[in-house]
């Protein structure tokens, strides 16, 4: 069975990046993707992630990179949910929905550490 792997690489200008598959270690397609083509490309990376039947981890086996003071977004919604939104460098916008209970305990935690 031949070896593939994908292998990616911001240019020189920092303003696109390089995508290559390789086959048995020979580039077999390669691909130039702009920002937003790379955002595109992990939105539907993430959405194929979410369908497989292997849940992700509970608990992180090792914790990403800390981003240091993210912008964030936060919104009532008429359901009483908190819509919590997240800008991450590299993910871009990352949103979740939490119910009120949860919402409270993040506040809570929040002030009494």
């Amino acid at each position: 069975m031949p070896k593939v792997e994908f292998r990616a690489s911001p240019a020189n200008d920092r303003r696109s990046a390089a995508l290559a598959t390789l086959v048995d270690d020979q580039a077999v397609a390669t691909a130039k993707l702009d920002a937003d083509q790379v955002s595109q490309f992990i939105k539907t990376f993430a959405a194929l992630r979410a369908q497989l039947l292997e849940p992700v981890p509970k608990r992180p086996d090792a914790l990403p990179a800390p981003v240091d003071d993210p912008a964030i977004q936060l919104e009532r919604l008429p359901t009483g949910a908190i819509a919590l939104n997240i800008r991450h460098p590299g993910f871009g916008w990352i949103a979740f929905q939490l119910a009120p209970g949860s919402a409270r305990r993040l506040t809570e935690w929040f002030r009494t550490g």
